[in-house]
């Protein structure tokens, strides 16, 4: 298990140094959510086929998996998915010693019961399954960070649901050292006399080594997974996580009442017939029952998935692919240290972005433009909602706008960046726009002719991709009604 947490620590770190190194020079808003997703993984995990044995110690083996995939997103977060993975399935069982009994109605001449004691030593055998899965999930995504530059980019996510394994083939492997005694039974049950000896007919020590087949039915799962989505590219994304697949059924198939080494009948070479202790029973001397090593063979693992995927059009956030395209110059590029000035600002909404600006909705100016009549009030600082002296002359021009023009009435819309969650912003935006209202009405404005909302951080005019950014979307938006 050391190991194993090694492996994965090992992997996380490598997938976000690739995934800093792609990330360097992009785009944060250049990140469309497409509604179509393929995808091809593979993971390792343990301990995968798991057992309470009466004898022994179960440890459990290194399994593997790798499919393809297919996602649909139903929004920007959540999304369902389907696909085809092979998985390979271990487990060892050590044996150090144990007992074994028959009741042999005759042999070689005796026409006594005999009774038949078999002692394994350092019996081991191996288990391996392989399975055909059909995943079945549904992942949510979401954004944890918003201020670290590289950090906001990437997302975590969370899936979950059923796998339908489809047994392939399965195998075992067994060795191990044990010794046979007969012994003619009397009436009682108990044995009589000295242990006969026959090596002949394979009485005293042996070795016993075997291999074969076990069978395995369906295997229905859950699967559970949680990780990083790292943005790789506009369309590339790396997922790296941790997976835990727990199966509900016992798989085991077939009759479980054969001994684990079997006695023929039929001659002597009882030791070359064995049973996959999963299957097998074993007889107490004493009372003569069977118990068997174990009531229950499932599976679950525990490890690390990686997978990579490729998104198709169509996209959730086509504006913010409009913005990339038509006006490069609205989204910062990551490592842009040097801030813009709010002369630059007015200057980047030109007449080849007003046609996006208007396409949202609730937004009719965006910072000073003469285009419109009420201009935008931009820059509160952030999580407040004080009205801050350079703002002063934009509320003067609104307000002898509004007295030249009595018939307006107005909608202050607040706005945020994204620096916290959809709720407190949504409360945020409100705030900003009631003292906005506020100043207005002790400046002359009549309140009946002014509304409040607030669009929290759901319409940011610019992307919210660093510090400078974030300043002009913290805005009041006046929209005429």
């Amino acid at each position: 298990m050391r190991k194993l947490i090694m492996i994965i620590t090992s992997c996380l770190l490598a997938t976000a140094s690739i995934a800093q190194q792609a990330n360097t020079t992009l785009e944060a808003s250049s990140y469309p959510q497409y509604k179509h997703e393929l995808s091809a993984w593979g993971g390792i995990g343990y301990p995968s086929l798991i057992y309470d044995v009466s004898y022994g110690d179960r440890s459990g083996g290194l399994g593997y998996l790798g499919g393809l995939g297919y996602n649909y997103y139903i929004n920007y977060k959540w999304s369902v998915g389907i696909g085809a993975e092979f998985s390979a399935l271990s487990s060892s069982l050590n044996i150090s010693k144990f007992q074994d009994f028959y009741v042999i109605p005759s042999f070689g001449g005796i026409d006594k019961p005999l009774n038949l004691e078999i002692t394994g030593n350092d019996y081991k055998q191996k288990y391996t399954a392989y399975y055909i899965n059909v995943p079945i999930t549904a992942r949510y995504q979401f954004h944890p960070w918003k201020r670290h530059n590289f950090w906001k980019k990437q997302k975590v996510y969370v899936a979950g649901g059923l796998k339908i394994g489809i047994p392939v083939r399965t195998k075992y492997t067994a060795s191990g050292d044990y010794t046979a005694k007969a012994f003619v039974r009397d009436s009682n049950g108990e044995n009589s006399g000295d242990a006969i000896d026959r090596p002949e007919h394979g009485f005293g020590k042996r070795q016993a080594e075997a291999n074969g087949e076990w069978s395995a039915k369906w295997n229905w799962a859950l699967t559970l997974e949680a990780g990083v989505k790292w943005r790789l590219s506009e369309r590339f994304s790396l997922y790296s996580g941790v997976f835990a697949d727990y199966g509900l059924n016992d798989i085991r198939k077939g009759d479980r009442s054969s001994q684990i080494i079997q006695y023929n009948d039929l001659g002597p070479d009882y030791e070359k017939i064995n049973t996959p202790a999963i299957n097998a029973v074993h007889a107490n001397r004493t009372n003569g029952s069977a118990y068997s090593f174990t009531d229950r063979l499932n599976t679950f693992a525990v490890g690390l998935k990686v997978q990579l995927s490729f998104g198709f059009k169509p996209s959730f956030n086509k504006s913010a692919r409009r913005v990339r395209d038509k006006a490069p110059h609205l989204v910062h590029v990551v490592n842009q240290v040097t801030p813009i000035t709010a002369d630059e600002v007015s200057n980047i909404v030109s007449n080849n972005t007003k046609e996006i600006i208007r396409s949202q909705d609730e937004i009719k100016a965006l910072i000073s433009n003469e285009e419109y009549r009420l201009k935008t009030v931009y820059g509160f600082d952030l999580d407040r909602t004080v009205i801050l002296a350079n703002m002063g002359s934009i509320l003067e021009d609104n307000v002898e706008t509004l007295k030249r023009h009595p018939e307006i009435n107005v909608t202050l819309v607040g706005h945020t960046d994204d620096s916290a969650t959809d709720d407190y912003n949504l409360d945020l935006g409100k705030r900003r726009a009631q003292i906005v209202k506020d100043w207005l009405v002790a400046n002359g404005i009549s309140a009946s002719r002014i509304k409040v909302t607030s669009k929290g951080k759901s319409q940011p005019a610019i992307p919210n991709v660093d510090d400078t950014n974030r300043k002009y979307n913290r805005r009041v938006v006046f929209v005429e009604d």
